[in-house]
């Protein structure tokens, strides 16, 4: 378990796929040739170099006695053109042959931009100016109109406008006769980087005042992306255009939704980073860094399915004890049956509110749903009514069956505990809480009851009413409570943004920290090694017990109210208000594989963690990077 929690850890919670190292200094540009098979990188050392994705280097391209701020591959990806400190631009073959030299700027050329035909290259120059080429080294026009630096070009992907960007705090765009269409005045200080969206109906500019901002081609600012803590030096679009990259002084690289939201960062450098790209395929990106090295990160996304037909907020999601059917409670009024690929099987219309909580009977034959009226039902899988519980004079946010499937507990915004039997009869009614419950559990041997209130509390109950112990330690209202698989431990989700692991004396023996925002469910995996918890930051994350966070999941676009594992721990559910659920592909056999062989190439930079993940000694990692 040592070991597979270390590669969950490695995978998951260090995105970094490989490092490479060559350069001497600072590297200024990098990025992927079209079929995302080579790496061009330029460096201050007066380099090119280009690598594999293994970071393996494959050839140098220049070297001279000074600095080499860009390079960019052709659209075709058969050449290569530089901007050098020398104010000139160089075509290049993959060889190394120099193709053609671009001779016109006044100072140092920044950036090189080629157009989406490859029939032009635009230059973006200390000078001031930004200039069209033929490749054959023909001036085609100037556009004049930054009054300093220019650190940024790109071609629109239809190759009908520019887009720059300078040390002037400016965005301009322009036709290609030199027409300056637009001018966006919204940073207040150099901007180092502009780059269209794939649509070409948006641009996206970073800047020395620390903030991204993302525009239409009328010059209305739709968004700023506010997190770097220094100047933003690098930003660009995904190739499918739902996310941007960014690069930093702050040492970071982070990944950003359009909608601001910042959905991962990547750490480990302990110097600026200059410069990131996706690559084509959008799985993994490239950065570059002052201290002179590239980094290639993982864009690990285990989402496997999306479950979508609900027309409202999902609440609750549950696998059947056999794992081959999830059941689903929406705002709606209806419970959804799907299969384990996603399937849609049958809609109960089953309450005339809400459905808050919804859950399958041990023996996978019936459900049982939890209403905003008060209400609970009792259902068999073809969507009979069986039965409906009343006894509740608030809502129902909880409930849970007994092991032997004997009977129902359900948790209440009046504060109570009600034990049931399956006719609807009431068995017992606990009280103790001070405010509203959010969720109930039965023990594994179903001797005990756990819930959790809005009075920032956990209770323990025997089955008479009885309270056994009172868990206190959050600081505001407890979401969620689980059972561990073995009956030892309980965990707590709760709004003060923290999951908390309890042994049954009351004793606390974990908070696990990450979410932003409120935590508002936590289950165990079925052997009990694991936890997920989602949260309204709208991520899902998976824990080990130890409290080290493994993974953050990320998809949803709103509030996560509940998670729930498959029996066989292969795949994690997630529910939301976005109004989907959406299926995590936890495979652990899988993991495994895919991990030693994805590590494989950062083993050879990196041998002694191999000796850290005994797993995947079987690999023959070392006889592998022998061939290097």
């Amino acid at each position: 378990m040592q070991a597979l929690n270390s590669m969950h850890h490695v995978i998951y919670s260090i995105a970094e796929r490989n490092n490479f190292i060559g350069h001497h200094e600072s590297v200024y540009s990098v990025n992927f040739s079209p079929d995302g098979q080579v790496i061009a990188s330029a460096s201050k050392d007066g380099t090119i170099k280009l690598w594999n994705s293994k970071g393996k280097e494959l050839k140098t391209l220049l070297r001279q006695d000074g600095p080499i701020y860009d390079v960019r591959f052709s659209p075709n990806g058969q050449t290569i053109a530089s901007a050098n400190w020398n104010n000139t631009v160089t075509l290049w073959n993959l060889s190394g042959q120099e193709l053609q030299i671009f001779h016109g700027h006044s100072k140092y050329v920044r950036r090189v931009s080629f157009s989406p035909d490859g029939q032009m290259l635009a230059s973006a120059g200390g000078d001031g100016s930004v200039k069209l080429w033929h490749l054959d080294g023909r001036e085609i026009l100037t556009l004049a109109g930054h009054s300093d630096t220019v650190n940024s070009v790109n071609f629109s992907p239809d190759g009908q406008m520019l887009a720059s960007a300078g040390d002037d705090g400016l965005v301009k765009l322009w036709h290609l006769d030199g027409r300056e269409i637009l001018m966006l005045t919204g940073h207040s200080d150099t901007v180092n980087s502009v780059s269209f969206s794939p649509d070409g109906q948006m641009l996206a500019s970073a800047s020395d005042d620390g903030d991204i901002k993302l525009w239409d081609l009328t010059g209305q600012e739709l968004q700023t992306f506010q997190g770097h803590s220094r100047q933003v030096t690098s930003v660009s679009f995904s190739p499918d255009g739902k996310t941007l990259i960014s690069a930093s002084s702050d040492n970071t690289v982070r990944l950003w939704g359009l909608h601001g939201k910042e959905l991962q960062v990547f750490q480990g450098y302990s110097y600026w980073v200059s410069s990131v790209s996706f690559s084509p395929d959008g799985k993994t990106l490239i950065s570059a860094s002052g201290d002179g090295t590239l980094k290639l990160w993982d864009l690990n996304n285990k989402e496997r399915q999306i479950l979508q037909s609900h027309s409202g907020e999902i609440h609750s999601v549950s696998f059947s004890p056999d794992g081959q059917t999830l059941a689903s409670a929406s705002k709606n009024g209806t419970v959804k049956l799907w299969n384990r690929n996603g399937q849609e099987l049958r809609t109960f219309q089953s309450h005339s509110g809400r459905v808050l909580s919804v859950s399958f009977s041990p023996d996978g034959q019936t459900l049982a749903s939890a209403g905003g009226n008060g209400t609970l039902k009792l259902w068999d899988t073809n969507g009979r009514k069986l039965q409906t519980f009343q006894g509740h004079s608030g809502f129902v946010n909880g409930l849970s069956f007994s092991p032997d499937g004997q009977m129902l507990a359900s948790a209440s915004g009046d504060s109570t505990v009600i034990l049931w039997d399956l006719s609807g009869r009431e068995l017992q009614t606990f009280q103790g809480h001070l405010d509203y419950l959010w969720s109930v559990s039965f023990s594994p041997d179903g001797q005990m009851l756990a819930s959790a209130s809005e009075d920032s509390t956990v209770k323990l109950w025997d089955l008479s009413g009885r309270e056994l112990q009172t868990f206190q330690g959050h600081l505001d209202t407890v979401t969620s409570v689980s059972f561990s698989p073995d009956g030892q431990m309980l965990a707590s989700a709760s709004w003060d943004g923290t999951v908390k692991l309890w042994d049954l004396e009351g004793a606390e023996l974990q908070t696990l920290t990450g979410h932003s925002y409120a935590v508002l469910s936590v289950s165990f995996s079925s052997d009990g090694q694991f936890l997920a918890s989602g949260s309204n930051d709208g991520t899902v994350k998976l824990w080990n017990l130890e409290g080290v966070e493994l993974q953050t999941l990320r998809g949803h676009s709103g509030w996560i109210r509940s998670v729930s594992f498959s029996p066989d721990g292969q795949i994690l559910a997630s529910a939301s208000t976005d109004g989907t659920v959406r299926l995590w592909d936890l495979n652990i056999e899988g993991l495994i594989a895919r991990g030693c062989s994805w590590l494989e190439d950062y083993f050879v930079k990196h041998p002694q963690l191999l000796e850290d993940l005994e797993v995947c000694h079987n690999k023959n990692l070392p006889a592998r990077t022998a061939s290097y």
